[in-house]
C-alpha cells in the first residue's frame, strides 16, 4: 500500500438547503485490493438522495461569527436541534432523516476530544448510536453515512449533543470543530 486518499465532492449552488444537486464521496487505499468506496447521493427525497445540506456556524464567539469553524469551550456541550436549523440565507427548516454526518476537530493533537452524540439529553435523536443514552469519543473526525432511509428524526428525536468533556483549568483544551449534516427535510 503506498496511499490513502478522499475525496469528498459537493455540487450545486451555495444555497446549501435549497438548490444542493450531489454529493459524493470517494475513498481510494493505494493500489492494494481494497475496493474503492463510493457514496453518493443525487437531489431527491428517496434512497440515496438528499434535499439539504446544513454546515454548523460559530454563532456564539464574536471574534469567530459566522465560520463554519465553530468554538467549543471546555466544560461545555453543544446541543443541536435538527429540526430547527437555519440555512445561509436565514430560512429556518429540519431534517427528517438524517442521511450524512461529518465531524471534524480542527488541529487534532490526540489530547483534544469530544464526547459526541445523544448523551442521554432529553429529546436526544440516536442516529447510528441506536439508543439515547450512547455516545462516542472523537479524537479527530466522524464520518458516517446511511445512503438507505437515512436516520429518522422526530419532535422526540431530535437533538444532537457535542461536549468537550475537560474542566476548567485543565490544559489549554477548548475545541474548534467543523460539522456537515445531509439528508432530507421535513
Amino acid at each position: 500500500m503506498d496511499s490513502i486518499t478522499s475525496e469528498l465532492r459537493i455540487s450545486g449552488s451555495g444555497r446549501a438547503a435549497n438548490s444542493l444537486t450531489s454529493t459524493q464521496q470517494l475513498y481510494s487505499i493505494g493500489a492494494s485490493p481494497w475496493p474503492t468506496m463510493d457514496v453518493t447521493y443525487s437531489f431527491g427525497t428517496g434512497d440515496n438522495q438528499i434535499d439539504v445540506l446544513w454546515i454548523a456556524r460559530d454563532e456564539e464567539t464574536t471574534s469567530n461569527a459566522g465560520s463554519v469553524t465553530v468554538y467549543l469551550p471546555k466544560g461545555e456541550s453543544h446541543v443541536i436541534d435538527l429540526t430547527d436549523l437555519r440555512d445561509y440565507e436565514g430560512n429556518t427548516f429540519g431534517f427528517a432523516r438524517v442521511k450524512k454526518v461529518m465531524f471534524v476537530i480542527q488541529s487534532p493533537d490526540g489530547k483534544k476530544s469530544v464526547i459526541f452524540g445523544p448523551q442521554g439529553e432529553t429529546d436526544a435523536a440516536p442516529l447510528w448510536f441506536r439508543d439515547a443514552t450512547a455516545s462516542e469519543d472523537c479524537f479527530t473526525y466522524i464520518l458516517k453515512d446511511r445512503p438507505i432511509g437515512g436516520w429518522e428524526i422526530t419532535p422526540t428525536e431530535k437533538v444532537l449533543v457535542i461536549t468537550n468533556p475537560l474542566s476548567e483549568g485543565t490544559g489549554d483544551d477548548d475545541i474548534y470543530y467543523s460539522l456537515l449534516i445531509a439528508g432530507v427535510k421535513q
